[in-house]
């Protein structure tokens, strides 16, 4: 049996595949192991030649500003993934870049859907989770609209 692409005369098992981009975002400390668990599959041999696992944890490691980081990202991501819990996030405390003073993960998740990335949402019922929030010294701050999401 011959493997050839007839049209680019090109044998198929020696093309190299585009990786797939998946954009991995969720609260971060108590979503811990979730995404461990989610970083440790992709990671394996198995996946490593068609996904490409992209966090926000990594936008940290650069010069550019980090919300800027975050949102080339997401617009280069083929996948977005939430795994959503019972936080809103910490909140990037730049007055000129994020005037609403929305949660990093918001952001991502409005970057993904104003892009019209595929998007993929986990919500976790893990009882463990449950009043726990993120203020970063702040008072909690309510996301009415984001509670549609998977409710």
């Amino acid at each position: 049996m011959n493997f050839t692409n007839m049209a680019l005369g090109q044998n198929v098992f020696s093309m190299k595949l585009k990786k797939i981009k998946i954009y991995l975002s969720s609260t971060f400390g108590h979503l811990q192991k979730y995404r461990n668990a989610i970083i440790e599959t992709i990671a394996r041999d198995s996946f490593t030649p068609f996904f490409e696992l992209i966090r926000a944890e990594t936008a940290v490691q650069t010069s550019e500003l980090v919300w800027d980081r975050i949102e080339a990202d997401v617009t280069s991501c083929d996948y977005y993934l939430l795994l959503m819990g019972e936080r809103y996030g910490s909140i990037y405390n730049n007055a000129v870049k994020n005037t609403n003073r929305i949660s990093y993960t918001e952001h991502e998740y409005a970057t993904a859907n104003s892009f019209k990335k595929n998007i993929i949402i986990f919500k976790s019922d893990d009882p463990l989770l449950k009043g726990c929030i993120d203020t970063c010294g702040f008072p909690p701050v309510a996301a009415p609209h984001l509670s549609g999401l998977c409710g």
